[in-house]
């Protein structure tokens, strides 16, 4: 969380040399990325891998985002912090959402989980109290315990999860 809440930067450029970042980086700010490096993308208000294969981070104090077509997986913390989001589209080419991926996103009204998706990590959508309802479209997909803490109706190919299945205590 290097750049963390950091509300009065406006702008940060990733130099070519950087090799790694930790997991969301400009975490809950409202800066703009530009990358120089040949390991990341900055397109939008997303960080992505070279590749355009993993979402790193979003930033910019969002209220709707898209992933966009060909991002397999969605990083650790990657929209977490992300305090104004309320709406996000998801590809079909998506396969896993990682831990804390969505985390403390409380205003979270809206996600489509792709048929395509093959895991969502512990945590995954931790303390997304405006979440209501989701719906798993594939039997698929593995859903590790508690990924969904506090959501009132979690569903996976039409079956409603048990409720201990679905959140931790």
């Amino acid at each position: 969380m290097a750049f963390g809440s950091c509300y009065a930067l406006k702008k940060v450029v990733l130099p070519a040399s950087i090799k790694s970042l930790d997991r969301n980086p400009f975490r809950d700010t409202r800066c703009h990325v530009e990358s120089r490096s040949p390991r990341y993308i900055s397109k939008g208000y997303g960080l992505y891998t070279a590749d355009m294969k993993r979402l790193v981070n979003v930033y910019g104090g969002v209220r709707k985002f898209t992933v966009p077509e060909g991002v397999e997986v969605i990083g650790e913390e990657a929209f977490s912090h992300c305090c104004q989001l309320r709406e996000v589209s998801l590809p079909s080419t998506l396969k896993k959402i990682e831990r804390y991926a969505f985390g403390w996103c409380e205003r979270l009204q809206s996600v489509r989980i792709p048929a395509g998706m093959k895991k969502i990590f512990y945590k995954a959508f931790f303390r997304c109290p405006s979440l209501k309802e989701i719906n798993i479209p594939s039997q698929e997909t593995e859903v590790e315990y508690g990924s969904f803490l506090k959501i009132c109706k979690v569903t996976r190919a039409g079956e409603v999860l048990d409720i201990e299945e679905a959140t931790l205590p």
